[in-house]
């Protein structure tokens, strides 16, 4: 869910079936997924759960000709249920703050960030199989002889990938995005990757856990997202389907890069990065 509203609403619904005697360290854990004795999780986990109601705050401050206190008016329940709770004590001491109108004002702001804000919508079921595959890839490239530094990114981002997705309930589905998006622009531009994307499967099999990732996510539950289909591209050409890439991308910045196979030519110029000009001549992936 990429509405922060919607997060929290439902992590305070799903409390409420929680028996009030549980420790309330206990029923933290099972709301966030975390599991028994893993304190740095709790915390960390919790602080970003606790954070919500200010990303609600800024998300609704986006939105013209629209008065924010009346949409706010569950903030202060909300507040005090995260300050006066004791994590060694009963989860009663949490979830008293919750009541049905805290409930029912969290509804509304949630229903009027879903009219305004972008949606991203995820396959959840193909989840459990993409973090089986980060936790095998990272293993595997621990034990490569790969560049050092590649090696550091490679298993950087995919801790990242399975991080987010762990926590999507809580950050929602923008991190994951974002970290697709990233490893894209910072790895798949680069011309330093274009020799080893065709002699090592560890980055044929990043990449690949990158497009899946990519296309288990729709926007506004349509159309999946870009770097899908340039993910897909990219492992064409490392399995040598395709010679050569050619990828233009408009979208605020403008990246272009040719990559080729080794036994072609190629000439020792860097990446061409323009402007705008520069990208209304070419905005197509070619192969």
């Amino acid at each position: 869910m990429s509405n922060p509203a919607k997060r929290l609403h439902a992590l305070l619904l799903n409390g409420q079936q929680i028996p009030k005697n549980t420790r309330c360290q206990d029923a933290w854990q099972n709301l966030l997924n975390i599991k028994p004795g893993n304190d740095q999780s709790l915390m960390s986990r919790l602080g970003k759960t606790m954070a919500l109601p200010i990303k609600i705050e800024k998300s609704l401050a986006v939105i013209n000709n629209i008065d924010i206190k009346p949409y706010m008016n569950w903030k202060d329940s909300v507040t005090n249920a995260f300050k006066e709770q004791a994590l060694n004590g009963a989860w009663d001491s949490f979830i008293r703050h919750i009541n049905h109108h805290t409930i029912s004002y969290l509804h509304i702001t949630s229903d009027i960030l879903d009219i305004h804000k972008q949606s991203y919508y995820i396959n959840n079921d193909e989840l459990e199989e993409i973090l089986e595959s980060i936790d095998s890839l990272v293993s595997e490239t621990i034990l490569s002889n790969i560049n050092l530094n590649f090696k550091f990114y490679i298993t950087s981002q995919l801790n990242n990938l399975k991080e987010s997705i762990i926590e999507r309930n809580i950050s929602g589905v923008e991190p994951i995005v974002d970290i697709i998006n990233a490893s894209l622009a910072n790895i798949a531009f680069s011309r330093d990757t274009t020799n080893e994307i065709v002699k090592c499967d560890i980055w044929k099999k990043f990449f690949k856990i990158m497009a899946r990732a990519a296309s288990v996510i729709t926007v506004a539950g349509v159309m999946s997202l870009p770097a899908s289909t340039i993910y897909n591209k990219i492992l064409d050409f490392g399995n040598g389907t395709s010679k050569s890439i050619s990828i233009s991308i408009e979208n605020n910045i403008f990246l272009k890069d040719d990559w080729r196979y080794p036994d072609t030519d190629l000439d020792d110029n860097k990446p061409n990065i323009g402007g705008a000009e520069d990208a209304e001549e070419d905005n197509t992936i070619k192969t």
